[in-house]
């Protein structure tokens, strides 16, 4: 179901919001610990850009305000399996540039998900594009393959399509 235009315009101007705060935080010269719940946030968000999703968890699990709701425990573990999915995402779109293949066990382990949670999120930003990667599906090592920045590529996907292609002929 898609989402009304309004929601999507209020959601649009919530991000703006929250980018230029978090950017206001960031230009601060002193940073002290945090005091209040937008410092709480604030830190949560720049650990969370540095895949640092424990410490975003942390961070958001001491805020005061979670004795106000009922179901305190279950909101925090809702959020915290967010907090995986977000940092894994994170760490993908900022460390693809780096690697030219990476291990499905090592991100099971990093991010403590299952190996099917971590290829399903994979998946899902490959086939919308997010990713220019492919999932090596038949060895042992379960990698994924095909990161690059300016290399030519040269991962299953790539390779299949370049066959598909047809040749133009050169004129006699």
């Amino acid at each position: 179901m898609a989402a009304s235009p309004e929601v999507a315009k209020k959601r649009q101007t919530s991000a703006k919001s929250f980018k230029r705060a978090l950017e206001y935080h960031e230009r601060q010269i002193f940073e002290g610990p945090a005091e209040n719940t937008r410092d709480y946030i604030m830190y949560a968000a720049k650990a969370l850009q540095k895949s640092d999703w424990k410490k975003a968890s942390e961070l958001l699990d001491s805020i005061k305000i979670w004795s106000l709701f009922g179901n305190t425990e279950e909101l925090k573990k809702m959020l915290r399996s967010k907090l995986q999915v977000e940092a894994l995402r994170t760490y993908l779109f900022v460390n693809k540039n780096f690697y030219d293949s990476l291990s499905i066990k090592n991100l099971t382990e990093i991010f403590e998900l299952s190996e099917s949670e971590v290829r399903s999120i994979i998946s899902k930003m490959i086939y919308q594009e997010e990713l220019n990667a492919a999932l090596d599906q038949k060895t042992e090592k379960r990698k994924i393959g095909c990161w690059w920045s300016s290399k030519p590529p040269t991962c299953y996907k790539h390779q299949h399509q370049q066959q598909q292609q047809p040749k133009q002929q050169q004129p006699k």
